[in-house]
């Protein structure tokens, strides 16, 4: 396999479900890693692996308090993301209603 760059490794961390969760909870607010942790229900080593995944990406930054926030680069992304989301209508859906 290749070496994952750009859009490729972009759309593999956005392809987990915690890591979405964490980008959304920080979004809200700063958070310790233990606080995203709980709100997630993962462990404390679960929570900091994501947040190593999200720093690398640079969707995250670790302010000097310890508390996440997510970066300028999170923002946006997240805003980008929200126009791709599924339709929350079954994909057989689409077969038969074309436009």
């Amino acid at each position: 396999m290749e070496h994952e760059s750009g859009i490729d490794k972009l759309f593999f961390e956005l392809a987990s479900e915690n890591r979405l969760s964490i980008l959304h909870e920080l979004k809200k607010e700063n958070l310790k890693m233990q606080e995203i942790a709980r709100r997630l229900d993962v462990t404390a080593t679960e929570a900091f692996r994501q947040l190593e995944r999200l720093s690398a990406a640079l969707l995250v930054q670790r302010q000097p308090d310890g508390t996440f926030a997510i970066a300028e680069y999170g923002e946006i992304v997240l805003q980008l993301s929200s126009s791709v989301e599924p339709s929350p209508a079954p994909p057989h859906f689409f077969l038969n209603h074309r436009t």
